[in-house]
């Protein structure tokens, strides 16, 4: 369903097992649940400085690079940041305008 991520929660009842269906389909809900994590929330205010590669990113963050490269398709798919790839450099940068930023609490 247009790459919306679906969630099952499993409840035991009554020795019966039911499963709820959980769609993210809300925008608003996936920008939120991506600002929930303070090393985005970090990623998302260093990005305000410009466009840096995935590396760079990680450099003043005790993680590794797929770590980052996780955090950054969460913020991706948002809808927060753009990537773009040059061969195997991939560059990344934010996807908002000056209306955005304080809502995001960042300084732009």
């Amino acid at each position: 369903m247009g790459g919306t991520p679906t969630v099952y929660l499993t409840f035991p009842v009554l020795g019966t097992i039911l499963n709820q269906l959980v769609n993210n389909s809300d925008p608003l809900d996936a920008t939120f649940a991506a600002l929930g994590d303070p090393t985005r929330r970090a990623i998302l205010a260093r990005l305000t400085l410009g466009q840096w590669t995935v590396g760079e990113l990680a450099e003043p963050f005790d993680m590794s690079l797929p770590a980052v490269s996780k955090h950054l398709r969460v913020l991706e798919e948002a809808g927060l940041l753009t990537r773009q790839r040059d061969g195997r450099i991939h560059r990344t940068g934010l996807r908002l305008d000056h209306r955005d930023a304080p809502f995001l609490g960042i300084t732009v």
